[in-house]
């Protein structure tokens, strides 16, 4: 016998079986990140489980163009004003 499973699968294996060690998962962001080991060692799973909405990975810090920063340089605000309203 002869059985195939793809990515979709595995994950929802992966989520089954943490339901029945007793976590309530449903509601939550799942995110399960797939590595190979070395040298034979296999395959591993990191599960990273957080509430809907929650941001999981990092935002990545985009280049701000040099033209951008110089025009944001040649506005003054008044040392009068305030810096929080």
């Amino acid at each position: 016998m002869n059985i195939q499973l793809d990515q979709k699968e595995i994950e929802a294996a992966i989520c089954t079986y943490i339901e029945e060690k007793g976590l309530d998962i449903s509601g939550k962001n799942i995110d399960i990140e797939f590595k190979a080991g070395r040298k034979g060692a296999g395959y591993s799973a990191a599960v990273t489980i957080s509430p809907k909405g929650e941001i999981v990975a990092p935002t990545p810090i985009t280049a701000v163009a040099k033209e951008d920063v110089d025009e944001k340089a040649d506005t003054k605000e008044s040392a009068d004003e305030p810096l929080f309203g």
